[in-house]
């Protein structure tokens, strides 16, 4: 009778054992895709961050009369904007090869019209740039542009803004 009650505690001692580690090993697991999810939610908030910094600047919307007009951008904003682009790609130290036109690369590309690669230009580059084009010849007024939903990318792989296109309103 001796020898079966010692039997008898010891099996519960392993149960109690065994009962510890699963809830240990549960516990592992749960504070681990926590950590994960949290990780994951806290990283599409930096790119979703990110990315409105760019598409602020891009769309339509109705004004007061019920008109849908584009979002007018000045020089400056786009210039703005390929700075930003110029030192996300510093940063990564990301060159032009690194651009691809469906977007598997974070390179960062901004055009206006013809003109390609603004986040390339240097400084002096861009003071011409400014001086050149944000009057309007004619009338001196603020000259303004727009990029419209089909001229922006947002890459599918790094879901990063990488290509935005400016045109003249």
């Amino acid at each position: 009778m001796e020898n079966t009650s010692k039997a008898l505690l010891m099996a519960a001692e392993v149960l109690i054992g065994v009962l510890i580690i699963s809830v240990g090993v549960y516990l592992f697991t749960s504070f681990g895709d926590y950590s994960k999810d949290m990780n994951a939610k806290m990283e599409s908030a930096q790119i979703d961050q990110f990315n409105n910094q760019f598409l602020k600047y891009t769309g339509e919307y109705t004004d007061q009369s019920g008109n849908i007009v584009p979002i007018k951008v000045t020089l400056h904003d786009i210039v703005s904007l390929a700075n930003l682009a110029k030192k996300h790609n510093e940063e990564y130290e990301l060159t032009e090869s690194d651009y691809d036109d469906e977007g598997t690369k974070p390179y960062i590309r901004i055009d206006i019209g013809n003109t390609r690669n603004i986040e390339q230009y240097s400084a002096e580059e861009i003071i011409n740039l400014l001086k050149n084009n944000s009057l309007d010849d004619v009338t001196t007024e603020i000259r303004y542009y727009k990029c419209l939903i089909d001229n922006y990318h947002v890459s599918e792989h790094t879901r990063l803004v990488n290509y935005m296109k400016f045109v003249e309103i």
